[in-house]
């Protein structure tokens, strides 16, 4: 696997040494402590991102379902875990509600774009689909045991943060975490319709920006609910998951093309193998005896 994406799988180590520094660096200065409601989140700026590309990955990925299943629980387990180390206890709960809430979005979002067919599969390779409706024993142990995982972090999820009376605006008001929740979830949403949909020639590039000036708009709609620090780190948290996912996805493009190469490559060598003027008499004997 690592011949055939080679640049996927040093973008993906390359993250996760970004991780572990951001983790080993913030948890030694025990003198930070976070004060503000939301700001534990913006400590790992790189976590949405990171949640977002899973939860694209496991949608429009062709491996098999539980495998997708198994590499994101993993994944989104260790991202978690890292994170949990430099997060004060009272915000720990919330951070597992949001990661939660945002990758459950995402997911459910991803998947209506491509029921609509406005997001196409992954280039790999494509996995058995005849028995797609059919489970084996193997696989319902193993959905069991990613479930079980999902079930423990559920458990310590704080979700009263989401629960607001939307009857009462002024509750509404107060409770600003729907700002940071939407620009989690539409930004991937829109990057999803810029780098995995069928497009004209010389459009990606404009819809890159359009997205861009999305994410600028959701930032001024969020200046107008609250004068705080929450819409700009909520606005460095999109800009964060544009870039990466655009990188994430050039990434895999530039594999895909030396793919591509490779195979070209390989079937200009067979075409054009070294003349062997051995092989050509014996079969021009072969040829004459035939004929005699």
């Amino acid at each position: 696997m690592f011949r055939t994406r080679p640049l996927t799988w040093l973008f993906i180590i390359a993250t996760l040494c970004v991780d572990l520094a951001l983790i080993v660096g913030a948890s030694s200065n025990s003198g930070v402590r976070v004060s503000e409601g939301l700001a534990f989140f913006v400590y790992n700026y790189g976590l949405p991102a990171q949640i977002s590309v899973l939860a694209i990955w496991a949608v429009l990925s062709r491996v098999h379902r539980l495998t997708k299943g198994a590499w994101l629980t993993l994944a989104g387990g260790m991202l978690l875990i890292l994170t949990w180390w430099v997060i004060e206890s009272e915000y720990r709960g919330e951070l597992i509600a949001f990661c939660f809430m945002q990758l459950s979005i995402v997911l459910a979002g991803c998947v209506i774009l491509k029921k609509l067919g406005w997001a196409s599969e992954l280039s790999e390779p494509v996995g058995d689909e005849q028995n797609k409706f059919q489970f084996s024993l193997v696989e319902i142990f193993g959905w069991s045991i990613v479930v079980a995982f999902w079930a423990f972090a559920v458990r310590y999820a704080d979700f009263s943060i989401f629960a607001v009376r939307f009857a009462n605006f002024d509750l509404l008001y107060q409770e600003l975490w729907w700002i940071w929740l939407m620009c989690a979830v539409l930004i991937p949403l829109a990057l999803v319709l810029v780098f995995f949909k069928p497009l004209p020639p010389g459009t990606r590039l404009l819809r890159l920006m359009v997205a861009y000036l999305f994410a600028l708009l959701l930032y001024g709609v969020a200046r107008l609910y609250d004068r705080g620090p929450l819409p700009s780190w909520a606005f460095a948290m999109a800009i964060t998951q544009i870039t990466y996912i655009t990188a994430w996805w050039a990434v895999m493009r530039m594999d895909e093309v030396m793919g591509e190469r490779r195979a070209v490559t390989n079937a200009s060598r067979e075409s054009l193998a070294i003349y062997n003027p051995k092989e050509q008499e014996s079969n021009d004997e072969t040829l004459g005896e035939a004929e005699a």
